[in-house]
């Protein structure tokens, strides 16, 4: 099971190449259910997907759900909707995903290179190039 800790969510990995091997063909199985085996994305109860509604910016400094309008606000005008209270709410070891996710990768800091924690978006975009926030 998934553990929180000060550098984050630990996940045990076995040693066992058996478990291992099952456990890929799990995760296969479970991305080709989750693009229904035809490349179509899921969508949400009632046939609706989360989209961009206002365009993101590339260096957000802040993150806020409403809930009624089921809106998630990126910084001062990027809007994501509609985004389900569960997915706001959803936890790991008492961790919210989304904002553990959007704290990591707007902080500012040293990753090492090759990580996930690197993979942040640039101070400075070219022209014609799609910031990763978008």
């Amino acid at each position: 099971m998934a553990s929180g800790s000060a550098a984050g969510c630990r996940v045990p990995l076995t040693a066992d190449a058996g478990v291992w091997a099952r456990g890929v063909e799990l995760g296969e199985r479970l991305l080709w259910l989750q693009v229904r085996g035809d490349g179509e994305r899921p969508k949400l109860p009632g046939g609706r997907r989360p989209y961009v509604r206002a365009p993101l910016p590339a260096r957000p400094g802040s993150l806020a759900y409403d809930a009624e309008e089921r809106v998630l606000r990126v910084g001062e005008e990027g809007v994501i909707s509609p985004v389900p209270r569960e997915a706001w709410e959803f936890e790991v070891s008492g961790v919210r995903v989304i904002e553990r996710w959007f704290g990591a990768r707007a902080a500012g800091g040293d990753a090492g290179p090759g990580t996930l924690e690197a993979n942040r978006p640039r101070r400075g975009r070219r022209p014609g190039r799609r910031s990763c926030w978008s």
